[in-house]
């Protein structure tokens, strides 16, 4: 078949048949077939570009347009001359006809168009278009300028052509993407001429582009407007220096000229064609701006028209611009998103986009016409603008004050132009209705606080922050505002933080705590009378939804205040203590009011609106026991400061406060469970955690300590009927892990007196010992703790343990006993319910964890070592009983390994001697690692372990003991860990390994005085190397990991141990690494040149291609230049059988050879980016080419 009417027959019939539903897959095989043999045919190209003058089938359009493109580029750089003309001139000819109709001269004299009636021809599909548009680029890219001189002449000439204006558009905003950013069928030099042409006509583009869109706005343009009024001004004139013209240059005083006199919005809305011409140049200038210089490129002109079309989303039908806006507005924020933005020479530029700024400001917050009357709200307008347009505008207000602000000269006229900008930009973000748009603008504010803190200027702002702070305490009002009622707020019995209304609320109460810190004055009186008049209102009996919100949100904002009354500034004053004790007595008044109610509904909460009260209420009480807590350390000290009171007066009223707090607490504390709230319980015990640590007072002994204990042994049982398998952090682990904290604070912590020294003061440590070991018994395991009470009742106690006692061996107990009790354990735990024992173990050495924590936190106090010498001996025996023998509760084994984490970092290690032993029994014994690979359901125990044998060798002495078994426990696990995919113990392992070498390289190579007497004098490079084999194994495991592609994590985890191991210990410089004994005389230097530079060729881990870099010069920079350049090169181009050796003599001659790390990046960038250029000439070529 030669005619080309019955091939173009023929292909119809075959795309139609394939995309059909009755096409089986066998035949669709066939017809794949089919097309490749037409695509290999050497006329191929010219019928499929004759095919598109001729058919209007959308298949046969998409196969022939695809079969040039991929001619093109191909085989491009080995056409003829001739033929390379006949392709340029067809495209041309039906990039004219895409948009015009107009008839084509003939295509290759074979086939004619088909006319329609009117004589013309049917336009082409869009998607043809800009496939079109694509391959003109293509050829630019190829051939300009020494082929195609006049490409880009062509462009422009397309543009300045009304009919053909958007194809031109099109092409110039596709050259600008594949020019200034090659693929790779293009060599590195062939990139750098590309982007350095392009660089010569980029004016010329932007000229061309801004008066297209100059045009655009001049078709559409009215015959006279007014300027909108200021919202901040109705009745008053501007001053007289914000009247003054601006051209985008600096006064005579040095400050910038500020301008409101020109007209924004003096066009129509746009129409179909001139909106898409508008987005197509304003999607080139997009691209433009992500890479040119700013420059002299971005003039105030161009800024000009680009607010001009913002100015056509704010508005009379706004809504048909919206598009248009966003898009504009979306160029500028990209402009002054740039770091050159912030240079000097774009002071014009910069004056030019706040001068518009402003007014476009000043446009959207003013009354809308269609509001009528002076009721009109002046942010109507604002509520009818598009979302994106005011997500893009809130945008570059923030940028501007953020990064540009501090650049205005505090000098007139520009610093009322200034206050007048920041004016509007608190009218316009606190006009917003979206929720989350509003979140975004307090970022703005919070910008903003912080600039004025830092600068000191809040005399100067004084007014604007008012305003700031008042409108933002009114948003959280929904009384005020209702809708805010519909944001999700979450069950306080849930323990969620991520809720909308609590990520709304918090970022609210970030403004305010900064204003705080700014303005203490204007704070307290703005925030107080409000919280006042919510409490006033609470206690009158009014507790509706909108109600009780206002409460709890406003009453977690007045414990914002406690850090700016902390500052040095206040904390020496009575008013502070007056203020801190009123607001904590107001605090206790509304949670004792909160529990009153909660007494009344308690029988109540089946009804979904008594369920729906109880959750507030909970919320209330969570909100103001946290702000008291806040307030707790500020009290203890503001108290004891109050200046001219007795001091037996200030003892007493000290002690009330302390006194009544912890009353309050313990009630709730005692109902938090019978009302459903786990949450207020959660914060009573935290802050029973601060009062104890902030007022030691000898009657908590006797007042607190009983029900604290109790609360402890309580939450403990009651919890597991929750769920038996809480996370670390939940509500329900919180209450007992915050009670016993409390517990240890009163029983361990000094009590101080005011007059005595704290040695002098009796501090019944019998008595308190006798709490905390009771404590203590209740983490212990039922069958555990009568050893504990066999042990008090001999009369040993445990406040009386001397020192010696923490190191005696007499606490390590012997194989016999832990099998015994071990026996003991599983008989208990088989009892019953498994489950339910194992999650009150679990939870049991949480707590206990957490007790180590605090008493780490706390420092250095020696009474508190000598309380946990025997007090902890039990847990670490019962510890070690639940890990020995590879036992199967993993859950509780996940709880145990932090437990033993936090005793290493508080403890003697020689206690957790007999522990770690057995642990790395059990784990070597597991059944589990028998296997080829890690069950996944083990792993989060294993992973635990690693984790705490990372802190064991970080002790010098117990590593060293211990670092064999260890070193060997982690490659077995290496073994088996590496043969998953998706195996999570691979990040565990190599920072456990990264620890061995890292923390213990003496035990690979250690120092010795032969060393010293070598031929180089350095041991360091010389030393001879034990351990030979585990040192290589682990360098095996960091080349397994280069060579995952998937994992990310391991990856970058890898690069960063090697970095540092050769900053620290000049890893890549020891001879096993440089030269390996019956290996390539690489060794391991070049094995990991090789999979890095893979790597980097490949691009499959791009996201670190800088650490990469740098990591491959530390090694190249290891030894002389040359080597790289002439032994390690050539062996990874070896490596790449796409190459000939031509080829690669050719890429190493042209690698340059450069001491420092830009040139040394640079052109090994060079390198691997003609390396793929190689290969993809190499894979194009047809399969029966041969090369000479």
């Amino acid at each position: 078949m030669t005619d080309p009417a019955s091939i173009l027959s023929a292909l119809e019939a075959l795309l139609e048949e394939f995309f059909s539903p009755s096409c089986t897959n066998e035949r669709k095989r066939v017809i794949e077939e089919q097309l490749s043999n037409f695509s290999r045919q050497s006329d191929a190209c010219q019928l499929c570009v004759a095919f598109l003058h001729q058919t209007q089938n959308g298949y046969v359009l998409m196969f022939c347009v695809n079969l040039v493109e991929g001619v093109v580029q191909r085989s491009w750089l080995r056409m003829m001359s001739d033929e390379k003309a006949q392709v340029r001139k067809n495209v041309s000819e039906l990039l004219v006809r895409s948009v015009t109709g107009a008839s084509p001269s003939s295509v290759g004299g074979a086939i004619g168009g088909s006319q329609l009636p009117d004589g013309t021809f049917p336009t082409l599909p869009v998607f043809v278009r800009n496939k079109l548009c694509k391959l003109m680029v293509n050829i630019g890219r190829f051939d300009w300028p020494h082929f195609y001189p006049d490409f880009f002449n062509y462009i422009f000439q397309m543009i300045h052509n009304p009919p053909t204006r958007l194809v031109g558009i099109i092409m110039l905003r596709t050259s600008s993407e594949e020019f200034a950013a090659p693929k790779d069928d293009l060599c590195a030099s062939r990139k750098k001429e590309l982007r350095h042409l392009l660089n010569n006509i980029v004016p010329q583009m932007l000229t061309t582009v801004t008066g297209v869109l100059d045009g655009v706005l001049v078709s559409c343009q009215r015959s006279s407007s007014t300027p909108p009024p200021s919202p901040l001004h109705h009745s008053q004139q501007q001053p007289a220096q914000q009247q003054s013209s601006v051209a985008g240059t600096r006064g005579p005083a040095g400050g910038f000229l500020i301008s409101t006199k020109r007209p924004l919005n003096p066009h129509r809305p746009l129409d179909t064609e001139s909106r898409e011409i508008a987005l197509a140049c304003l999607a080139t200038l997009e691209h433009l701006t992500s890479w040119v210089a700013i420059g002299s490129n971005f003039g105030p002109s161009m800024l000009h028209t680009l607010f001009a079309f913002i100015a056509l989303g704010c508005g009379d039908r706004s809504d048909l611009n919206a598009e248009v806006a966003v898009a504009a507005i979306g160029v500028v924020n990209e402009l002054i998103y740039k770091k050159c933005f912030t240079q000097k020479d774009t002071q014009a530029c910069l004056a030019v986009v706040f001068q518009n700024t402003l007014e476009t400001l000043q446009l959207v917050t003013s009354p809308s016409p269609s509001g009528g009357g002076v009721d009109c709200s002046r942010s109507s307008r604002l509520r009818d603008l598009d979302e994106c347009l005011i997500g893009k505008l809130a945008e570059l207000v923030h940028i501007l004050l953020d990064s540009h602000l501090a650049r205005f000269p505090d000098e007139q006229p520009c610093e009322g132009a200034v206050h007048h900008f920041l004016q509007l930009a608190q009218v316009f973000t606190f006009g917003i209705r979206s929720p989350v748009q509003y979140r975004g603008s307090l970022e703005t504010w919070l910008s903003f606080l912080e600039q004025v803190e830092s600068s000191r200027k809040a005399a100067k702002f004084k007014q604007l922050l008012a305003t700031v702070l008042h409108e933002t305490l009114d948003k959280l009002m929904t009384e005020r505002h209702p809708a805010y009622l519909e944001m999700p707020w979450g069950s306080p019995t849930s323990g969620k933080t991520d809720s909308e209304w609590e990520t709304y609320l918090s970022k609210s109460l970030q403004v305010v705590a900064k204003m705080s810190d700014v303005d203490l004055e204007e704070t307290c009186g703005q925030l107080l009378p409000a919280w006042q008049r919510v409490v006033g209102s609470f206690e009158a009996g009014n507790c509706s939804p909108g109600s009780l919100r206002d409460l709890a949100s406003l009453s977690r904002a007045v414990g914002c205040l406690s850090a700016a009354l902390n500052t040095s500034a206040y904390k020496e004053t009575n008013h502070v203590a007056q203020v801190s004790a009123k607001l904590v007595d107001d605090l206790m008044r509304v949670i004792r009011r909160a529990e009153a109610i909660l007494a009344h509904h308690q029988q109540q909460t089946v009804r979904a609106d008594h369920r729906a009260l109880v959750d507030t209420l909970i919320q209330v009480e969570c909100e103001c026991l946290a702000s008291i807590q806040s307030f707790l350390y500020l009290l203890s000290g503001a108290l004891l400061q109050h200046h001219g009171t007795p001091h037996s007066s200030v003892v007493g009223a000290r002690e009330r406060t302390a006194t009544d707090i912890a009353e309050l607490a313990l009630e709730v504390l005692l109902n938090y469970r019978a009302r459903g709230g786990v949450a207020s319980g959660a914060e009573a015990a935290g802050v029973l955690v601060s009062l104890t640590a902030a007022f030691r007072l000898p009657r908590f002994v006797d007042d607190l300590l009983p029900n604290l204990v109790s609360a402890v042994s309580s939450s403990l049982l009651l919890a597991t009927h929750v769920t038996s398998s809480d996370t670390y952090g939940s509500l329900e682990l919180q209450v007992p892990a915050k009670c016993s904290v409390a517990v240890q604070n009163v029983c361990l912590l000094p009590w101080s007196d005011t007059n005595l020294i704290a040695s002098s003061v009796d501090q019944r440590w019998e008595l308190r010992g006798g709490h905390y070991e009771a404590l203590l018994t209740i983490l212990l395991p039922c069958t555990q703790q009568h050893s504990l009470n066999s042990s008090s009742n001999s009369g040993q106690s445990i406040l009386t343990a001397t020192n010696n006692n923490l190191s005696s061996s007499n606490l390590n107990n012997n194989n016999n006993h832990v099998e015994q009790q071990g026996q003991l354990m599983h008989q208990f735990l088989n009892e019953g319910d498994l489950a339910s024992q194992a999650a009150t173990i679990a939870r049991k050495f949480r707590v206990a964890a957490t007790l180590l924590e605090a008493i780490g936190s706390a420092g250095g106090i020696v009474r508190t070592k000598a309380l946990q010498a025997q007090g902890w001996n039990l847990l670490l025996e019962t510890a070690t009983v639940l890990t020995a023998n590879g036992r199967p509760e993993f859950m509780i084994a996940e709880a145990v390994i932090p437990f033993y984490k936090a005793c290493a970092q508080v403890m003697p290690l020689q206690k957790l001697d007999h522990s770690l032993d057995r642990l790395l029994e059990s784990i070597a014994a597991l059944p589990a690692l028998a296997f080829d690979s890690i069950d996944p359901k083990l792993e989060p125990y294993l992973e635990a372990v690693l984790d705490f044998l990372k802190v064991v060798l970080g002790s010098p002495a117990k590593g060293n003991i211990f670092l064999g078994r260890i070193l060997g426990l982690a490659l077995r696990l290496w073994s088996k860990a590496s043969a998953s995919q998706s195996s999570n113990l691979r990040p565990a392992l190599i920072q456990l390994l990264h620890e061995v070498v890292s923390q213990h390289w003496r035990y690979f190579f250690p120092a010795n005085v032969a060393s010293l007497l070598s031929a180089s004098g350095s041991p360091a490079l010389d030393a001879d190397v034990e351990h030979r084999g585990e040192l290589v194994a682990i360098m095996n495991a960091y080349g397994c990991c280069l060579l995952q592609q998937g994992d990310l994590e391991t990856f970058g985890l890898v690069l960063r141990s090697l970095g540092e191991l050769q900053t620290k210990w000049n890893l890549f410089q020891r001879p096993i690494f440089r030269v390996a004994a019956g290996e390539n005389e690489c060794g391991l230097l070049g094995q990991f040149i090789g999979v890095l530079l893979r790597c980097l060729l490949q691009r499959s881990h791009d996201l670190l291609r800088e650490e990469m870099l740098h990591l491959v010069f530390a090694m190249a920079n290891t030894m002389p230049l040359d080597a790289f350049h002439q032994i390690y090169l050539p062996q990874f181009l070896m490596q790449i059988e796409s190459l000939d050796n031509y080829q690669r003599e050719q890429l190493v001659r042209g690698f340059h050879i450069q001491s420092d790390l830009p040139s040394f990046t640079e052109n090994l960038n060079s390198f691997l980016t003609d390396i793929r250029y190689y290969v993809v000439c190499t894979q194009t070529l047809p399969a029966s080419s041969v090369v000479i």
